[in-house]
């Protein structure tokens, strides 16, 4: 999506949100999908280790809210989304998902989740541009 953004590709770019938004909600669907959750017990658990995610996670953040503002400068995204609360919103919600796992009420595929996020923050135009 960094790739697409400098070179004012807005079909790339919704390729790469989608494509990345599929990855996030495939990730926990697993056999093992606890492991994530085992795992930040485990980072919780190590100071040093919290600490450096801690960082990491700024760092990553950081990346994603550049973008969403510089999409939103373009145009290319609806112009009153917040990127803090999107990513708030939908970031743990990748992590979350094992608790929905199985669920025989809601358990939405990675696709409807991608187009549903595309619609959120693009509209119609960037759901369709996303899911192709």
């Amino acid at each position: 999506a960094e790739s697409a953004m400098e070179e004012r590709d807005e079909p790339g770019f919704w390729t790469a949100v989608g494509e990345n938004m599929v990855l996030a909600w495939t990730s926990g669907r697993p056999n093992d999908s606890w492991a994530i959750i085992k795992l930040l017990l485990d980072v919780w658990a190590d100071p040093r280790a919290k600490q450096k995610f801690l960082a990491d996670l700024d760092r990553q953040f950081d990346r994603w809210i550049k973008l969403i503002d510089s999409a939103r400068v373009l145009g290319w995204i609806d112009q009153n989304v917040d990127a803090e609360t999107l990513i708030a919103s939908f970031w743990p919600a990748t992590i979350g998902q094992v608790i929905i796992t199985g669920s025989t009420r809601i358990n939405p595929s990675p696709e409807r989740v991608r187009d549903f996020f595309l619609n959120a923050i693009g509209g119609k135009a960037g759901a369709e541009k996303g899911a192709s």
